[in-house]
């Protein structure tokens, strides 16, 4: 074992993050590694560490950046605004903001869609994508080539 968050993005299967109310500091970077973040109308986010004097840890330096560009993810840190729901779905940092009392819901929704998939095929996408995001396009296809060639082999 890794640690957080390293052992998140190793993890073969989906992550899911839901937030439900306020969530400050290391309450939003726990979830910058999982795969899907969904959060609640009215839910507040901030990344506060530099009011208090401190840099951002747990990979939030990578993750936030890919998730809502440079510039977002400067003025957010630096910043140490807070942020509702609706404003982060806006920029990336949350995929869908849920109706009041049914975050949890709609999360479980999704697990139990992507339960019908094969959990092969997930590792697979999961993998795929993470690298896909951080490679060049010839080494985004090779791997995609790859991972379908070992798909191939599982059936």
């Amino acid at each position: 074992m890794n640690g957080w968050p390293l052992d998140v993005v190793a993890y073969p299967k989906p992550v899911i993050a839901a937030l439900n109310g306020t969530a400050y500091g290391v309450g939003v970077t726990m979830t910058l590694g999982c795969d899907v973040r969904y959060a609640a109308s009215g839910a507040t986010l901030g990344l506060n560490f530099t009011t208090l004097g401190v840099l951002p840890g747990l990979g939030s330096t990578h993750h936030l950046p890919q998730l809502v560009g440079i510039g977002k993810a400067l003025e957010l840190i630096l910043s140490g605004a807070k942020i509702s729901a609706e404003d982060a779905c806006a920029m990336g940092l949350v995929q869908r903001v849920c109706a009041p009392g049914e975050v949890y819901f709609d999360a479980r929704n999704l697990a139990l869609a992507m339960a019908k998939v094969k959990p092969a095929v997930l590792a697979a996408a999961r993998k795929a994508l993470r690298q896909g995001a951080t490679s060049t396009l010839a080494e985004a296809i090779t791997t995609e080539k790859a991972l379908s060639r070992e798909l191939g082999n599982l059936r």
